[in-house]
This record gives C-alpha cells, structure tokens and sequence, in this order.
C-alpha cells in the first residue's frame, strides 16, 4: 500500500508548475480583475472559517470612506470595484464552464522570496487559499463573498518548490484542524 501511495505523491509533484507564470509562485494583480483587500487576514480568515459567515466587500465612497460598515475594506472607488469585481466573476465562471475547475481563491498571507541566481527580483507568492464565491446581494445591494465547504490550504506549488530547490520547509497544515492559528502559521514561516 505505501509503495501505491509514494508513486501517487511523486506523480503530484511532476504536475506542479514551479515556473515563474504560475500565480501561485510568482503572484501579480492583473489590470482589469481581482482585488486586494486591506481587511486584516486574520480577520478575514475568523469571519469565512471561523464563523462560517458571508460578508460584503466595501468600496470607498466619494469621500474615501468604506461604503460598508461591516465589509471587508478596499481601496477601490465603487465604479472601479463593481468593474474588477464583475470581470473576476464573469472569468470565473468561463473557466468552470470551459474546464469544470473553480479558479476563484482568496488568498492570506504573502510570502515575499527571490531567486537564488537573482536578489534584486523580488517574486510574491500567496501561503493559505480559501475557495470563495462572489455574489451580489439584491438586498444589500453589494457585492459578498463566501468561503466554499468552510475548507482553505496551503499553497502546495510554493511549499514543494522552495523544499525541492532551497531546502525550506513549510509547517505543516490540515483544513480539517479546528485549532489552527492563521498568525501562528504565519510567524513559523518567517
């Protein structure tokens, strides 16, 4: 049984992309699509894991204040977050149709890394990834997010790259763990 499942991790391994056009190694916002939340990560991650909950995502008003009082915060005027936030979903939903898999993730925490060979490119990777949905909310009349099956992971195309190539190991996590601490992963990863 054992030799069965190592020939099934080694099998996992070889479909990792490790290159530099993966998101998940080498992270940048594109233009038109995503956002990047200024909410606290711990926070974000008691809100969809913890406590299971659906919140609204807040844009800045004329003033520059957050259109919501309880959402989580961007930097994006209204028109600009609808904008990003409708491309982001209509994306989503193309690649569900097209190839049944589900690209819409949140990500927490940001693992800044460079290259042996290079140190001035600075290369940013996300650590935990939460599947989420993005809908609008007809009463509210804003946007919300959601986490799917209350589940979350890590980012396996990082942990396994910077094991194989550096020699860095990542502190292990189940999503299945009630007591895990988002901070406390985190600070062993520093």
């Amino acid at each position: 049984m054992s030799l069965i499942t190592d020939y099934l991790n080694k099998a996992k391994k070889e479909l990792l992309d490790f290159g530099l056009r993966n998101q998940l190694i080498n992270f940048r916002l594109p233009k038109a699509r995503g956002l990047i939340l200024n909410t606290p990560a711990a926070e974000v991650f008691s809100s969809l894991i913890d406590n299971d909950k659906t919140v609204g995502i807040s844009g800045l008003d004329k003033k520059g204040e957050p259109t919501l009082k309880d959402g989580f915060e961007t930097n994006y005027n209204e028109e600009d977050l609808i904008k990003r936030i409708k491309k982001t979903i209509r994306d989503a939903r193309s690649h569900i149709e097209e190839r049944g898999i589900n690209i819409l993730f949140l990500s927490l925490g940001q693992l800044e890394w460079f290259e042996e060979k290079d140190q001035e490119k600075k290369y940013k990777a996300p650590l935990i990834l939460l599947p989420i949905e993005i809908k609008f909310n007809e009463k509210t009349k804003c946007f919300t997010v959601t986490n799917l099956d209350n589940e979350f992971q890590e980012n396996t195309s990082l942990k396994v790259k910077l094991r194989l190539e550096y020699g860095i190991q990542f502190p292990e996590i189940k999503s299945e763990d009630n007591e895990f601490n988002l901070i406390q992963y985190f600070e062993n990863i520093k």
